[in-house]
């Protein structure tokens, strides 16, 4: 399962990064209810480093790709290699996608949602979710 977690993960970005129409279709496989690749969970060093790639892509890069590619299937992607993460790395895309939570608020919180309790503090958080708000409730 990790082996194909590592291989679905580069699927996933090489048709994200083309502008791949099936992209939707790969992501499904990767996050279909309880029996998709990385909705199970990883557990190797390499599956979550592949994971930890495809999140940091997921979060600098998405906004910049083709229009085609549809926001829900972006959002389900992050969310799961978010949540198969180690610590460290949930930590550092977490830093990065709040950084940006204005301009890209739906990757900040696809990021959100794929965070371990313990990844950051509670006034990070609130930080982060004010900055959503106020990005949903300004015209």
């Amino acid at each position: 399962r990790n082996d194909v977690a590592s291989f679905m993960c580069g699927v996933v970005r090489n048709a994200m990064m083309s502008g791949d129409l099936g992209v939707e279709d790969v992501v499904d496989v990767c996050v279909r209810d309880a029996d998709g690749v990385l909705t199970s969970g990883v557990s190797s060093d390499a599956a979550r480093k592949a994971c930890e790639s495809l999140a940091k892509f997921c979060i600098e890069r998405t906004s910049s790709l083709a229009s085609a590619i549809d926001a829900h299937c972006v959002m389900r992607i992050t969310i799961a290699a978010v949540a198969n993460c180690g610590l460290d790395a949930q930590r550092a895309l977490a830093t990065r996608a709040f950084a940006s939570a204005s301009s890209a608020p739906l990757l900040a919180a696809a990021t959100m949602c794929g965070l371990r309790a313990d990844t950051v503090d509670v006034a990070t958080l609130q930080r982060a979710c004010e900055d959503l708000v106020r990005v949903a409730t300004t015209p």
